[in-house]
């Protein structure tokens, strides 16, 4: 099967230069150590079919080989405590486990009211640059913003709402922010109330008065449904289900908590000679534009289903949405 996949990618790409041929055979070799992941992979997905720079995603990350066996077995996302738990299959990891998902403590834990604005005043947005998760600047100060006032990120928004912490992990690992300071904790009770607010109904609006059969017709993707007007209440509600999980496959896989850096730290000289190649080049181009086409994907389901948002900026309006301001001299 190995071998069909690299001939596969060598048709579809024509010539194949001696340097990507000797890698893709060192990864057919790292792969076939995982045969058992590859074949599930392979028969259940198009992954492996539609590029050959993911097999040398696959066999270099092993981060997000984990990653892909979850999603593979629809146990990725998930909130539930196993599916942070190793494969055997994947044998034995020389990068740190998955941090765990935010405390159900925290927040019931006092934050340091209002510090997340404490800088307000200090942050400049016309100087700022804008990132996945919050606008930004570096240089002699550093500076960042998790949004405006009323406007969250689309990234930010679809983590507070569907509970996913580990995206939010992806947020406080660009910043210099522990998860557990009395500043993050202030941050996220100060704006879980507007988020819930404004999101929630609009998700109850559309099931609102659904016939109970019509809830059970899901196994058979509505095909029964005859009335217009419920059917696109009943779609819309569940594609803002469908909508946040393909929105967080995308995120699993480009934004892995932590895993480049561990990785890097491990082997340096490897790893260097490895992002230098074509296929690291082509798997960062392709990684991040793929989070740009999630956000984009995102914000127009948000403006389509009544929410007024940014296009440009990826923002969604949610009144009373704080952002938490930091400019200092501390890395980011």
């Amino acid at each position: 099967m190995i071998k069909s996949i690299i001939q596969q990618g060598a048709r579809q790409f024509g010539y194949m230069p001696v340097e990507k041929l000797n890698y893709a055979r060192n990864i057919a070799k790292r792969l076939d150590e995982h045969r058992e992941l590859v074949e599930a992979i392979a028969s259940k997905t198009t992954l492996l079919s539609q590029c050959e720079w993911h097999i040398g995603h696959l066999a270099t990350q092993d981060d997000f080989l984990m990653r892909l066996y979850y999603q593979v077995h629809s146990k990725w996302p998930e909130e539930d405590p196993f599916v942070r738990q190793r494969p055997p299959i994947l044998g034995p990891s020389t990068l740190p486990e998955y941090p765990s998902e935010l405390n159900t403590h925290l927040l019931n834990r006092e934050g340091k009211k209002n510090s997340h604005l404490a800088q307000e005043a200090e942050f400049d947005y016309g100087e700022a640059k804008q990132g996945h998760f919050y606008f930004y600047y570096i240089g002699d100060v550093n500076g960042f913003a998790i949004g405006k006032r009323d406007w969250v990120p689309v990234s930010v928004l679809i983590g507070l709402v569907s509970g996913r912490q580990w995206l939010l992990q992806k947020l406080s690992d660009g910043t210099w922010i522990d998860r557990e300071s009395p500043l993050w904790v202030d941050w996220v009770n100060a704006n879980l109330d507007a988020v819930m607010r404004t999101v929630a109904p609009s998700r109850e609006r559309f099931s609102r008065n659904i016939p109970d059969e019509l809830r059970l017709a899901e196994e058979n993707y509505y095909a029964d449904v005859q009335d217009v007007d419920v059917e696109e209440r009943v779609m819309a509600h569940t594609w803002f289900d469908t909508m946040t999980h393909e929105y967080l496959r995308v995120m699993a896989i480009t934004c892995p908590v932590k895993a480049t850096t561990a990785f890097a730290l491990a082997v340096p000289p490897e790893i260097y000679r490895y992002q230098q190649t074509a296929t690291s080049k082509a798997l960062n181009k392709a990684t991040g534009e793929a989070i740009v086409s999630a956000n984009k994907m995102a914000v127009a389901w948000f403006k389509h289903n009544g929410f007024e948002v940014d296009e440009e900026q990826q923002l969604v309006k949610v009144p009373d949405y704080q952002p938490l301001f930091f400019v200092g001299s501390q890395d980011m």
